[in-house]
Order: structure tokens, then sequence, then C-alpha cells
């Protein structure tokens, strides 16, 4: 069985992509690897970037049309995880994964600075509302990640990289633990096992508090 690149988007989406008590231990991956944007005075949002988010997010409504029943699903979270994992594509599979995004009109450079401001221009948290975006990778023990790959992914996305015995009984809790923390203890719990063919979990987390401007009446509900 061919080895699969396991997309998890935490916080209304979750897909697959195929190309605390005692916790697992990891190794940080982002050792001696600091993000070079911290001081970059963020620009305004590329119109073919806008239009291709937006394309990407009616393809994707559109696609999901399909299911029976209640679907809930966060493009935005979909298009930033696919952006990171693109960091790491070549030839073929780079120019399939920039035409699934719609962004085949712009160039990688251009696709991870837009989307570093994007996510910078939506980032809130003050009395009225708290909105929070953060992105994680978490890698099979043994398997090597490009240097390019991580530096890229600290530099535009500010990822979270670490290596993991996914073979550890307590790798779930492990990763589990890092997203109740990222969605403020709103999600507890997104993996249960971890299968022999998984290499790799690349997760999205949003988080959004609001005050409503209208209150409404619950016992209207």
């Amino acid at each position: 069985m061919k080895n699969k690149l396991t997309l998890i988007i935490c916080l209304l989406l979750i897909t697959t992509l195929i190309l605390a008590a005692c916790s697992s231990p990891s190794a940080d991956l982002m050792k001696g690897i600091t993000s070079k944007n911290k001081d970059r005075v963020p620009g305004t949002m590329d119109t073919e970037l806008n239009l291709a988010i937006l394309n990407f997010t009616w393809n994707m409504f559109k696609e999901s049309s399909n299911n029976e029943g209640n679907l809930m699903i966060s493009p935005p979270s979909a298009y930033l995880a696919l952006a990171m994992t693109l960091n790491g594509a070549d030839k073929d599979t780079k120019a399939e994964m920039l035409k699934a995004l719609s962004a085949d009109k712009i160039t990688l450079d251009d696709l991870n600075i837009g989307l570093n401001d994007w996510v910078n221009s939506l980032m809130s948290n003050n009395r009225i509302a708290k909105l929070s975006i953060t992105n994680s990778i978490w890698l099979r023990e043994g398997f090597n990640a490009n240097k390019n790959f991580l530096q890229t992914n600290g530099d535009y996305y500010s990822a979270y990289i670490r290596s993991l015995d996914f073979s550890d009984a307590s790798a779930p809790k492990t990763i589990n633990k890092w997203v109740k923390d990222a969605t403020n203890d709103t999600i507890d719990k997104i993996v249960d096992e971890i299968s022999d063919d998984v290499m790799l979990y690349l997760i999205n987390a949003i988080y959004f508090k609001g005050d409503w401007k209208v209150q409404f009446n619950a016992n209207k509900t």
C-alpha cells in the first residue's frame, strides 16, 4: 500500500489528501528556524489571489453539495493547509496543486506572501471578538523533511512542526492536546489512532469567538 499524506483540517473540515496525562515525546523540527517575515510590512491582497480563493471556495461548496445530510466545511482552512503542503511539492504535483487552488497564474512566492498578509489581516483579539488561525505539521519519526519546506512554512504560516513516533500509543494524545489548546478547549479530539500508512498530519485550526451586535432570544431557538 502506498504511503498516504493525511491532511486533517481542524474545525469544520476533516479530510484526507492522497499524493494530558502521558504524551508521546516529539522532536522540535523548527529549532534554528526563525521567521524572516516578522518585521515585514503587510501589503494589500492581490486581486488574482482574492479570485483564486473565491474560486476554490465555490468549487469546494459545489463538490460538497452532493453529500446528503448536514455538512459544515471551512474552505479557508483547506486552502491554507493545501498551500502549506504545496511548498513541499514539485513538477507535476506542484502544477496540479496550483490548479486545484485556482492559483496557476500566481507564483508560489506571491501565494505565500499573499496568504501571510491575508491571515494577519483576519486575526483579532479584542473585547469584541477573537479570531486565531494556527497551523501544525506532524511527521512520522524517521520521515525526513526538507529544510526549505520547514523554513517556508515557518516564514509564512508560523507553523508548529514536530517529528513524532506514530507507533507510540500516546501519539494521538499529543496531537489532540495541540488541537485542544489551539481551539481554546472547543475541540479536544480529532485523532483516535494512527494507521501505519500515515506519514504526516497537517492541521489547521481556526478559533473564533465574538459577541452578537444584536443579542438573540435563546428561547426562540
